[in-house]
Formats: structure tokens, C-alpha cells, sequence
């Protein structure tokens, strides 16, 4: 653990103190073999405190956990509710009081048997653990099981499948969040948004790491997924008490937006947090089709595993871009060109004179600026465009309606065009959700202009 601070290190050996201790007395007294006998096999640390890329920002409102897997030597041992409450108790209890301990820890409980049942089928979570986690407390002589080799084509074809269905339902979330929006119903909206973040999160999740914890907790998955790739580190910034304030409405909104009749969110928050969502949209489908596209081509695991890090890194909504008007004008006017030049749709995203992100911002800033209805029209429909441009042929999208209308479209599209198809049907629904945006738009235009 050479590479955490002093303090941090206490912390988790105090943990490793308190963990071994209560799993004692836990199993005192007990007389069947497998509990009298029991014992922890492994204590391993993973995560971003393993990894290095801990976050802690004790005035923000988000930090990271301690992560640590326990191996236990039987599947009875394993059972949190017999065997590790009381242990589970104290550790919030230590990180209320904050005496021993000042950053949560969450604790997994799993037997060696399960944890090799699962390495064996080519579960990607627990060999990550095994192979990068730092050991606190091993077993001589125990060998858990080598991870068998799933095919990175097999990999993928999984990954592929929870991206595509994942984003199509986000795409749902997405276009009712915003239409509930231009209908005024905004906790409707905020529901909306956090049950798009959610799913955001769990693509992520099962994409490069394989699986997702059974929660509606967004500080949790939020947590993992960042843990899995920092590309995602840069979504949802805690600078101001307003950017603080809307990932707490967006987290609290599960509930309280349904049965909190105080919960209260202001246009301009809804509108922070469509941004942030929708920023975690884009950078989703970056890093899991990064991430996909490389399992399919790469020799190794390895590979795979790392593609993230190598991704383009086009910062927060590209905001420091934005801010300067001149240069926010400037970019408008160039991507206003290049749609004159190229009015056919494009599907090389590398053909836009700036980033996408970029020019989204840059448009959606000069649409809160537009002093007359024209202005209006002209700006909402390039960012309409903005999408559009991205898709491709007349015979592609020809494939898409038939295949979105679950009519034969085997006369249409062959195998090969398959995979592009998916990768711009995904991209279609999102030009078909902003549609609501652009009549909301209009529709503001004509009552601040009329």
C-alpha cells in the first residue's frame, strides 16, 4: 500500500483488525464444523484505493469507499445476516464517529467455492480483484482457481448486447425526462433523469467489469463505475454549492420525487442535470464501444482492460471552450459551414470541425443568448442537425425503419451492414428524443417572441 497516504493506511489496517475480530466472535461457541472450524482465507483491498484514483473531497459530497472482499472457507459463512451485521454495524458506527474511521467501507462476503465457481465460468469481476486487488491477509498455500479464458469475440457480443439494450431503454428515460420538462411536470423529470443515470452506470458496469450491483443507489454505482474508468470522473462537478445541490435532488429524486410532496427542483437545476446525463450518455457510448472495439480486435485481455485510459479526452461539456462568446460563436459559425458543405449525413464523427460536445454546448449557450424567433429556429435546428449529420445513407436509414418496425428487412440489410446499423440505430433514437427538445424550443421562442 505504498502508494496511499499514512493516515489512509491506518484506516484500512484498523478495519482488517475490526473485520478479523468480530468474524471471532461471531463463530465462538458454534459447533458445526464448517463455522466451528471457519476462517477468512483472504482479506483483499480493490478498487479505486487499490488502483490509486480514490477521490476524497471531505467539503463536496463525494467520496470514495474502501472496498474489500472477504474469502471465507465455507458458503454458510458467507451469510451477512448470521455471521457479519455486527461487524457491518460497527464499521458505520466507526465512520459516523469518525474516531478510527473517516471513509466508508464496503465489505463483500464471499466463499472461496462461490468465488471459484465464478472465476471459472469467466466472471471478469472477481479475477479483476484477484489479479489487480492489494492482499491484506492471504493463506499459505491457497491457490484459488485460474481464470478460464473467455473468447474476446464471446466478450463482446455480451458487452455489445448490454450496450444496445441498455441505451435503448436510457433513450426512454431520456425522452420522457424531456418531455415532461416541456410539460412543466418536474419532479416527473427528475424521476426520469435518475432512472436514466442509473442505467448509464450499470452499462458501464457490465461492460467493463461484467456485472452491476442489484441497486437504485446512484452514489454507489456512481462510485464503481468511476472505479472501472476515470473517464467518467469529470461528469457531475461538486465546484459550487448549485452543481452540489443538483446531484443531490438527482440522487434523492428516486424517492422523494414520488412520495416527498416537499421535494422541489427549479428549471434551470432540471436543465444542469439533462446536461450532466446527458454528458454521461456520450461518454458511455465512447468508452464501451472503446472498449468493445478493442476486445474484438486485441490479443489480450490486457488490451481490453485498458482501453479507456487511451480514449480521447474531450473535458466537461467542453466548457472552458464555451465560455469565452467569441470563441462559442466561433464555433457555431464553423459547424454552420460544414453543415452547408456536407448537408447529407455523415457517420465520420471525425469530419466536425470541433467536438461534438463542443458544439452542443456552444449552440445550447447561444440558445439561451437568441434575441429574436429566427435566431431561435436557426439555432435549435442545428442542434437537431448536430445528431442527424452523424447518421448515415437513405439505404441505412431505409434498413432502420424496417427494422424498427419489426417488418422483414432481410431484402434490405445484409449481415455485414448488421453491426453498423446498431451502432447508428442508437444514435437515430437520441435525434428522435431531441425532437421533443426542438418543438419545446420553438414553442419558447414564440412566447419570448411574439
Amino acid at each position: 500500500m505504498s502508494h496511499l497516504p499514512k493516515a489512509k493506511k491506518a484506516e484500512i489496517l484498523w478495519v482488517k483488525d475490526l473485520i478479523f475480530e468480530e468474524f471471532a466472535v461471531a463463530i465462538a461457541g458454534r459447533r458445526a464444523d464448517d463455522v466451528r472450524d471457519g476462517k477468512i482465507l483472504m482479506l483483499i483491498l480493490h478498487g479505486p484505493y487499490a488502483s490509486g484514483a480514490w477521490v476524497d473531497d471531505p467539503a463536496g459530497i463525494y467520496f470514495a469507499d474502501y472496498e474489500m472482499l472477504a474469502v471465507v472457507s465455507s458458503d454458510r459463512l458467507a451469510d451477512v445476516g448470521e455471521f457479519w451485521l455486527e461487524c457491518e454495524r460497527k464499521l458505520l458506527f466507526a465512520t459516523a464517529n469518525r474516531e478510527h474511521l473517516r471513509t466508508p467501507v464496503r465489505l463483500t462476503i464471499q466463499s472461496l467455492a462461490e468465488i471459484n465457481r465464478e472465476v471459472e465460468q469467466g466472471d471478469r469481476y472477481f479475477q479483476r480483484i484477484l489479479d489487480e486487488g492489494v492482499i491484506l491477509h492471504d493463506t499459505p498455500g491457497l491457490l484459488p482457481h485460474h481464470h478460464v479464458p473467455v473468447p474476446h469475440s464471446v466478450e463482446a457480443a455480451e458487452a455489445t448486447v448490454h450496450l444496445e439494450e441498455g441505451l435503448a431503454l436510457v433513450d426512454e428515460f431520456l425522452g420522457s425526462a424531456k418531455l415532461s420538462f416541456t410539460k412543466g411536470w418536474r419532479r416527473k423529470a427528475a424521476f426520469d433523469l435518475h432512472q436514466a443515470t442509473e442505467r448509464l452506470y450499470n452499462i458501464v458496469l457490465l461492460v467493463l467489469a461484467g456485472r452491476t450491483p442489484h441497486t437504485h443507489n446512484i452514489v454507489q454505482l456512481r462510485r464503481l463505475a468511476e472505479a472501472a474508468t476515470d473517464r467518467l470522473s469529470d461528469v457531475w462537478p461538486a465546484e459550487t454549492k448549485e452543481d452540489r445541490r443538483c446531484f443531490e435532488l438527482l440522487r434523492s429524486a428516486y424517492n422523494k420525487a414520488r412520495y416527498n410532496r416537499h421535494y422541489r427542483v427549479s428549471e434551470d437545476e432540471l436543465r444542469r442535470m439533462l446536461d450532466q446525463v446527458e454528458y454521461l450518455y456520450d461518454l458511455t457510448e465512447e468508452v464501451c464501444d472503446g472498449w468493445i472495439a478493442e476486445a474484438e480486435s486485441a490479443p489480450s485481455a490486457q488490451a481490453a482492460t485498458s482501453v479507456s485510459a487511451n480514449l480521447r479526452f474531450l473535458g466537461r461539456r467542453a466548457s472552458a471552450a464555451t465560455e469565452d462568446r467569441t470563441a462559442r460563436k466561433r464555433i457555431v459559425a464553423d459547424y454552420q459551414e460544414a453543415l452547408t458543405a456536407h448537408p447529407e449525413p455523415i457517420a465520420d464523427a471525425k469530419r466536425l470541425p470541433h467536438p461534438k460536445n463542443a458544439i452542443k454546448a456552444a449552440l445550447l449557450a447561444e440558445l439561451d443568448e437568441a434575441d429574436t424567433l429566427e435566431a431561435v429556429r436557426a439555432l435549435t435546428e442545428s442542434f437537431l442537425s448536430l445528431a442527424k449529420w452523424l447518421l448515415l445513407n437513405e439505404h441505412e436509414l431505409s434498413a432502420l425503419e424496417a427494422t424498427r418496425s419489426d417488418s422483414n428487412a432481410g431484402d434490405i440489410l445484409d449481415d455485414r451492414e448488421a453491426k453498423r446499423n446498431r451502432d447508428y440505430a442508437r444514435l437515430a433514437n437520441r435525434v428522435w428524443a431531441n425532437t421533443i427538445v426542438l418543438g419545446a424550443e420553438m414553442e419558447h421562442g414564440a412566447l419570448r417572441f411574439p
